[in-house]
């Protein structure tokens, strides 16, 4: 089983002369499980009791997400700080169908490897993709 991908958000920000570093620590498979990353500052607001419909949050909402603590797949996707979300969902769904084809190959003809048979995952992926509606073609 893959490491789950876990990364840590935070976000300084100033409010009525104080400092505040409100921050939470999210697992983006489980996310990605829901069907895609909310808004981070949504959520890093609900996690940390900072009502979305306060000023607090419309400063916060000024401020820059600062991501760290990545593990597992995110830490691709985290550089100086800065997590490219797009790539990670990216990568995330690849993931997701390999692992898909992976099982129906184990299942159906015994094949451990998919990798090793470029001409059986071409023809899984393109049945996947058919079945999603999606390209003829891979």
């Amino acid at each position: 089983m893959n490491q789950a991908s876990l990364l840590t958000i935070t976000l300084p920000f100033s409010f009525k002369g104080k400092t505040f570093r409100p921050a939470c620590r999210i697992n983006l498979d489980e996310m990605m499980e829901k069907g895609s990353i909310p808004c981070l500052y949504t959520h890093l607001a609900n996690e940390n009791r900072i009502d979305v419909h306060s000023y607090e949050y419309d400063v916060m909402m000024m401020g820059e997400l600062e991501f760290n603590e990545a593990e597992g797949m995110v830490a691709e996707f985290v550089h100086d700080g800065v997590f490219d979300s797009e790539g990670f969902q990216t990568r995330w769904h690849e993931r997701k169908v390999h692992n898909l084809m992976q099982d129906v190959a184990t299942r159906c003809m015994g094949i451990e490897q998919l990798e090793e048979h470029a001409d059986l995952r071409k023809a899984l992926l393109e049945a996947y993709r058919l079945g999603a509606g999606g390209s003829e073609s891979g």
